[in-house]
């Protein structure tokens, strides 16, 4: 098994493959207003087509009319009778691309993701025989399946890696999204024959310079997570981490800002963090998911830290993204975006990471112990956003493309 974009990956990537491709791409959505798989996707389309790629997305029927975004063909499927457009039925059918520039599109690579759109992508062989499948792997269920609030892990578990290995048998190529996942995927991804896994790292960029004013007396800490499951984002161990931040520093205002919660439901949440926190010294405001990605960097860069405390995390685009806001980052030891601090440097690792404690009680104290030097050093903590930033610059989404195009060239 093969781990594609790490450092050494980077080290000297082939200026440019000659050998141009037809990539068809299948997606749940254009716009993200889903989350970071549909970020991810946007900036992986559009990096495979400045490489010179003709790239096709296709999408449910509602995604409105065809268009091109930055080379990228946006394609909508067509309604089909029985079918609901805002599910993935519509992939039953073959697209049958008509569009200018796009004339004769017959593509040698298929790329699906995750249980959304990958399994979906391998029945596109009997299509395109000569097509090379791609599927991406985001999530591993059997690892966060047990904070899911169906509490349905013991009766699910046979069932979640059933679904994985039927998710990536088949493919010709595997591709886990940081160190994090393909670690975790190795194992079945071996039970099951597939040789072809390979590592892929997200790019890093374009990136702020951190903010230089701020409040002596006032914090901002925000969280961004979608918190339809509440435990698996690490909710309740960020109400316990400002609070203890808040109660140690009692001259320290801290405000605790939560972006992600589903709609309609900002007002509930905010009232059970109210709660649960139960300080005076602690402001909590809670926004609903907000799709737009300048609104979502500035709050990061408003902000004196974002925390990313998920008891499990594929990669962490929320850290890169943060980061790249010029905001300060703490995060979750369980994450890709963890692991790959750590193949960096151990300084970066022990800076943005907040290792686990014998105890619940002992690790949110220890959240709390790194909200308040943040504050306590603000130079330091530019200082950190910066010297971060310098390292993740090596990681740059055309690179992670070509690295990936120049894999799947060597394929038999």
């Amino acid at each position: 098994m093969t781990n594609l974009s790490l450092t050494a990956a980077y080290s000297d990537v082939a200026a440019s493959a000659e050998r141009r491709e037809d990539v068809l791409v299948l997606a749940t959505e254009w716009d993200p207003t889903k989350g970071g798989l549909s970020v991810f996707n946007q900036k992986l389309c559009r990096s495979l087509a400045k490489l010179e790629c003709r790239v096709v997305c296709y999408v449910p029927p509602m995604e409105g009319a065809a268009r091109v975004e930055e080379n990228v063909l946006i394609w909508p499927a067509k309604l089909v009778s029985g079918v609901d457009p805002s599910t993935n039925g519509y992939l039953i059918q073959t697209p049958i691309v008509d569009y200018p520039g796009f004339e004769a599109f017959a593509p040698n690579i298929v790329i699906g993701h995750d249980d959304k759109t990958g399994g979906l992508a391998k029945t596109y062989r009997s299509r395109w025989p000569e097509a090379k499948i791609v599927v991406f792997v985001h999530t591993y269920s059997p690892g966060i399946r047990p904070y899911k609030v169906d509490g349905a892990h013991g009766a699910r578990r046979a069932a979640e890696f059933d679904e994985l290995e039927a998710l990536i048998s088949g493919a010709d190529v595997v591709a886990c999204v940081g160190p994090h996942l393909h670690d975790q995927v190795s194992g079945i991804a071996e039970y099951v024959g597939t040789k072809q896994l390979l590592c892929f790292v997200p790019g890093f960029g374009p990136h702020r310079s951190p903010r230089t004013t701020g409040s002596a007396t006032r914090m901002g800490v925000l969280l961004v997570a979608r918190t339809k499951d509440p435990e698996l984002k690490g909710l309740p161990t960020a109400c316990a981490a400002v609070l203890a931040a808040a109660v140690s520093k009692p001259e320290l205002e801290i405000e605790f800002r939560i972006l992600g919660c589903e709609n309609g439901k900002a007002e509930a949440l905010r009232e059970d963090c109210v709660a649960n926190i139960d300080s005076p010294l602690v402001r909590v405001t809670v926004l609903e998911y907000d799709p737009q990605p300048g609104h979502v960097a500035r709050e990061m860069f408003l902000a004196s830290v974002t925390l990313m405390p998920s008891a499990e995390e594929g990669f962490g685009l929320v850290a890169f993204e943060a980061l790249g806001a010029g905001c300060p980052v703490l995060a979750t030891p369980h994450s890709g975006f963890a692991e790959l601090l750590k193949t960096l440097s151990v300084e970066l690792y022990e800076q943005h990471v907040v290792g686990a404690r014998e105890t619940a009680e002992e690790s949110q104290q220890e959240w709390g112990r790194r909200i308040r030097a943040l504050w306590a050093n603000p130079n330091k903590a530019r200082d950190q956003v910066t010297l971060a930033q310098e390292a993740l610059n090596v990681y740059t989404w055309e690179k992670s493309a070509k690295a990936l195009l120049e894999y799947i060239g060597k394929l038999p």
